[in-house]
This record gives structure tokens, C-alpha cells and sequence, in this order.
């Protein structure tokens, strides 16, 4: 018997599990401060490499308080390069080949469909036109693309769900967990379609409505969601609850999704190996079935906790597969160590062909971010090469826009113009 209803239950144990899953984010993220959002105000960040002699470099000052970034480009090889800057802010975009003119080829942020449409560079780039009433724009470097306001409401909606749910049965069974057989309460509830395609369209109607996105990108929101709307239909969506402890183990979803006659089926589950440290030890699997071909998905996730030399010590794996037309394996192992900040790991790659990527260095978070890779070694049939690189994050601003840089707009020049500047950056 359960003390609350099936549906009161099932949410309870969903709360608990996202409660312990935020809470052991967080306790992840101190590992990191310095790459915490809200520790990432003002800040700097620097990248290099070098690889069979050539090198490169970039580094990137950035002010959510100024609203504008400015970064530098470089890059070597065999004695000849390139070294470019750029900025971004409010006003629009420019990107620089002199430092000593402090010349730069600029657009604004917000371009008008006459002017993008009289345009020589919209030829040189063989764009189309766009439709006289729409403009081209981004997002002020200031604002965040989802606003809280939509957050609140898409959070608000998936809510509201749960008055759709029907519960159709309840059992006791058993799952493998922590490595040993534990009994779980079983929980089947179904939604039916017509609410699930209304629940889909209105996350649709809530992220054009987000008064942050550009008018371009709402008009193709727009044209997506017609389609949906007119073209695409859903059976009975069924969803499985495993718990124990009162918190999830595994869900598994199941919708079935009909197009011009055909229905497809899309299954989802996601499973805890452990009911502690479940962010890092997990399987995620997708498989689409009743279309040409079959797809499956599968991304595992395993923290080796027993491994008491490193803090972390992490694997991941990544399979998507069809029949008689792909079967790629992405592999992604390393351990770190936050005394020392010693970290080594091997990224793997198959499809047909392997590439192997191994590495080792050090991570070290303290008044800033710093990665540093001396020893990148990259196998992929032939002989083994060598490369370098590293990262590092500064709390604090170094590089800052010139103040008496000269404006070249690409929407005023010529295709000649714009052709030579082209060249330039080439």
C-alpha cells in the first residue's frame, strides 16, 4: 500500500530526486569556483596551443556589467601568420586586421531588411533576401537568452502536466542498484495524446514569446510550430516510475509520435547506477523505432568511486548506432585530482576508423582557472602526433576595446571593398 496517492507519490519521489541531484551539482561545482556563473562577471580568458609547429592563441575579455567583450586571434606556422581582434557590444560587431591603424570592419546589432537586402556583402556571401517587415538582430551580450520569466513558465507547464497523468497500475520488482539486487516500488501512468501535443505546443508558444529573441528567429519558431501543429499527432505517452527510498531510479518514457500515416515510436529511459553520487553515475538511452531505420542512443556515465588516489575519476561512453548505417563509439575517460591538480584521461573515437586522444597534465582552480596540457598525443592510423595547450580564466578584465578605433561598416562597402578586406583576413 502507499501512504499518498500513486500521482502524489511519483511526484514526491521526482522532488526528492532532483532536490539530491541539484545538491550534489553544487557540491561538484566547488571543485570549479572560479567557473561558477555568477563568479563569471568580468573575466579573461587565454587559449593556446601548437601542433607539428604551427601555433595559435586567442584571448577573450568579457563584461556582463559593460555589456561588451573584446578578443585577440593569433596564429604561426612555418614563419608566416595572422593576428586578428575583435569586439562585440550593444552597438554591433567588429572584427580588426591592424593593430596599428585600429582599423575594424563592423556591423551593427540590429540590420534592417532594406539594408541587408541592398547590401553588396549579402551577395558576396550569396545570401538570400529576407522579408521586407524583418530585421536581422542578436541579443544584447548583456541579456541571457532565456529570461527567468520563461524559465518560470516552461518549469510552470511541465507542472501542470501532472494533472494529465492517469495512473494504470502499481507492483514491487527488483533493479540492480549499487551493484546489488534491491526491491522498487513500479509506478504506470499514462497521458493522453491530444493533452501531450497541447502540452508541446504551448512550450513551443512560450519560447517565441520570450520578448528577448530576435524577430528572425521567432518567424522560423513560428513556421516549425505551424508544421508541428499540422503535420504531427501523438498516441498515449506511458510513463514508468522505479523508486526506492522514495526517490527515482529509473524512468522510462514512452511516445508514440504519428506523421502522414506513419507512426513512430520514441523511447527514452534514464537510469541511476546508485541512489548517491547519481549526477556521475547514470544511463541515458533513446531508441526511435518504426521509421527506414531504426536509432538507438545510448550514453553511459561511471564515477570509479573505489579509485581513493583522485577526487575524480570518471568514465563515459556514447553509442549511436543504426542498422547498415552507422555504429560510432565515443569514449571519454579521466581522473583529477584537486591536491595537486594533477589530471590525465583518453578520449577515444570509432566509426569504421579509431582516433585516440591521450593526454595529461594539470587543473588548477585558485584566484582563477588554469588548464594546462603539455602532453597531447593524437593516434589515428598513422604515425602519432604531439601537440600543446592550454586555458586559463581570470576574474578580472585585461584587454578592453580601443577608444579610437575607425568603423568600416560592411553594409556601406562595396563588393570590391569588401572582397580586399576579405583577403586580408585570409
Amino acid at each position: 500500500m502507499y501512504a499518498l496517492a500513486p500521482k502524489m507519490y511519483a511526484a514526491e519521489v521526482v522532488g526528492n530526486t532532483l532536490i539530491q541531484i541539484n545538491e550534489e551539482s553544487l557540491e561538484q561545482q566547488k571543485i570549479f569556483p572560479s567557473l561558477r556563473k555568477d563568479n563569471l562577471k568580468e573575466y579573461t580568458i587565454s587559449a593556446g596551443g601548437s601542433v607539428n609547429g604551427a601555433e595559435a592563441a586567442v584571448k577573450i575579455s568579457s563584461s556582463k556589467k559593460a555589456a561588451e567583450a573584446f578578443g585577440e586571434f593569433s596564429y604561426t606556422n612555418d614563419g608566416e601568420g595572422i593576428s586578428l581582434s575583435a569586439f562585440l557590444n550593444d552597438d554591433g560587431f567588429g572584427i580588426g586586421t591592424s593593430s596599428e591603424t585600429n582599423e575594424y570592419f563592423t556591423l551593427p546589432s540590429t540590420i534592417t531588411a532594406e539594408d541587408w537586402n541592398n547590401s553588396a556583402l549579402r551577395a558576396v556571401l550569396g545570401a538570400d533576401e529576407i522579408d521586407s517587415d524583418l530585421d536581422i538582430s542578436y541579443s544584447a551580450l548583456s541579456e541571457e537568452l532565456n529570461s527567468q520569466k520563461t524559465k518560470t513558465q516552461l518549469y510552470d507547464r511541465t507542472k501542470a502536466l501532472n494533472k494529465y497523468l492517469e495512473f494504470s497500475d502499481k507492483e514491487s520488482t527488483s533493479l540492480v542498484i549499487n551493484g546489488k539486487n534491491t526491491k522498487v516500488k513500479k509506478l504506470t501512468f499514462t497521458i493522453d495524446g491530444e493533452a501531450f501535443k497541447e502540452y508541446a505546443n504551448d512550450l513551443f508558444d512560450i519560447v517565441q514569446n520570450d520578448e528577448r529573441l530576435p524577430e528572425n528567429t521567432k518567424e522560423t519558431l513560428d513556421e516549425i510550430s505551424d508544421s508541428f501543429d499540422d503535420n504531427i499527432d501523438f498516441g498515449d505517452v506511458k510513463v514508468v516510475v522505479y523508486s526506492t527510498a522514495k526517490k527515482a531510479v529509473e524512468v522510462k518514457i514512452s511516445i508514440p509520435v504519428i506523421s502522414g500515416g506513419k507512426k513512430i515510436v520514441v523511447d527514452m529511459s534514464l537510469t541511476a547506477a546508485q541512489t548517491e553520487n547519481m549526477i556521475n553515475n547514470y544511463k541515458f538511452e533513446i531508441a526511435v523505432n518504426g521509421g527506414e531505420k531504426p536509432i538507438n542512443i545510448s550514453l553511459n556515465t561511471f564515477d570509479n568511486g573505489e579509485d581513493e588516489d583522485y577526487d575524480c575519476a570518471i568514465t563515459r561512453t556514447l553509442n549511436i548506432s543504426s542498422p547498415d548505417e552507422m555504429n560510432i563509439n565515443i569514449s571519454n575517460s579521466f581522473t583529477y585530482r584537486k591536491s595537486d591538480g594533477a589530471l590525465s584521461g583518453n578520449i577515444s573515437v570509432e566509426n569504421g576508423e579509431r582516433t585516440e586522444i591521450r593526454y595529461s597534465g594539470t587543473l588548477i582552480d585558485k584566484n582563477g582557472f588554469s588548464l594546462e596540457l603539455p602532453d597531447i598525443t593524437v593516434m589515428s592510423g598513422g604515425e602519432p602526433v604531439s601537440a600543446e595547450l592550454y586555458l586559463k580564466i581570470v576574474p578580472e578584465i585585461t584587454e578592453e576595446i580601443p577608444e579610437d578605433i575607425i568603423e568600416n561598416s560592411l553594409l556601406d562597402m562595396s563588393e570590391d571593398e569588401i572582397l580586399s578586406a576579405l583577403s586580408v583576413i585570409e
